[in-house]
């Protein structure tokens, strides 16, 4: 039994592991393609529009990054609110409920 509950941990943990690096690798896209394309835009125009661009590109990544939180925020708050419908609907109090009374 506990052997089996250490590999389901064992498990969970690497998930985790992957999942961050992922969502590594996808954040730092989020800043590598606009700073890309930036550089290739300035290059193209010629003179200083390399360094207005890398600004630009700058704060759209931010923008993209902001974006991406939002989106995995609003994954968890609906993965949340459907866990406590169903500790609910089992009549099952969350610990934390328990630790405050």
């Amino acid at each position: 039994m506990d052997e089996e509950r250490l590999k389901q941990l064992e498990r969970q943990r690497d998930d985790h592991v992957t999942k961050i690096f992922w969502a590594g690798l996808q954040i730092a896209g989020l800043f590598a393609v606009p700073l890309g394309i930036a550089v290739l835009i300035g290059l193209k125009l010629g003179g200083n529009a390399v360094w207005i661009a890398l600004p630009i590109a700058f704060v759209f990544s931010w923008v993209l990054v902001v974006g991406y939180f939002n989106k995995i925020s609003k994954k968890m708050k609906a993965i949340d609110a459907r866990i406590a419908e169903l500790k609910q609907e089992l009549g099952i109090v969350a610990n934390s409920m328990r630790e405050e009374e």
